[in-house]
């Protein structure tokens, strides 16, 4: 766990009492217990909380024999466990709807950029216009893209770029594009992928957003430079989690999908 909730109430309720430093060691006893989601071992705990001198370790002492039981070895608290498992909870929970809705067939509307977990496909179709017969560009018109592309195609808006995909009747993002083998071999979640994508079109989708001519490169950098700062790599478990920008993100996008 890299969050937990502060009941300041509750913490000052049973904890009014402690000197400084004694409330300085109850922080740094609950920072180390979230963080490794379990009891902390007893021969390790004057270590993982920099408890050195003779002071520290009394207040220490102090701390754990008032709010802590020694089981199996370990300091444990009730009131953390019962924090981490509703962590847990809820973090199965989310893993379990991600694998649900990724995993839907192909056959979904167009409108639906969920299709499938394997493709990412056109996410903005739903609400970009359909196609329709060729008119000349006006100064309020994205100018017609290249259908060779290359360097020689003008720089366009992501929309637009979207449309004219759509209309190749090709896949945004396909199967074999180097992203996906990038978050493979980097451990980027599936699911992490997917989010990136769809905030991508969103912010890339404004009428004042840049232009370019390769949006699947540019989609690219973005995921290797962690542009919009969904992810983070924690040291400790080498596992990626979800910054608050990605959680916002990720509950942004539901309540798109569920409007």
């Amino acid at each position: 766990m890299n969050y937990y909730e502060r009941h300041i109430g509750d913490y000052l309720k049973d904890t009014a009492h402690l000197s400084l430093l004694e409330h300085g060691v109850y922080t740094r006893l609950m920072d180390v217990y979230y963080t490794r989601e379990c009891a902390i071992p007893a021969p390790d705990v004057a270590r993982l909380v920099g408890a050195r001198s003779k002071d520290e370790k009394e207040a220490l002492q102090a701390v754990l024999s008032e709010f802590f039981q020694l089981t199996d070895g370990a300091h444990a608290q009730d009131r953390c466990d019962r924090e981490i498992a509703r962590f847990k909870d809820k973090q199965a929970k989310a893993k379990r709807s991600a694998d649900a809705r990724w995993s839907k067939p192909e056959t979904q509307t167009d409108g639906n950029a969920d299709a499938s977990p394997n493709a990412m496909r056109t996410h903005s179709e739903g609400n970009a216009p359909r196609a329709r017969p060729q008119t000349p560009v006006t100064s309020n018109q994205e100018p017609p893209i290249s259908p060779q592309g290359g360097k020689k195609s003008s720089p366009v808006g992501l929309k637009a770029w979207l449309e004219a995909v759509k209309t190749k009747g090709e896949k945004a993002i396909p199967d074999d594009d180097p992203v996906i083998a990038y978050a493979e071999k980097v451990g980027i979640p599936q699911a992490f992928l997917r989010l990136a994508w769809f905030e991508f079109c969103h912010r890339y989708g404004q009428p004042d957003a840049k232009r370019y001519r390769d949006w699947r490169a540019v989609f690219r950098k973005a995921v290797q430079g962690n542009w919009l700062k969904l992810w983070f790599l924690d040291a400790a478990s080498n596992e990626y989690g979800l910054t608050t920008v990605g959680h916002q993100a990720q509950r942004a996008h539901d309540d798109r999908r569920a409007a």
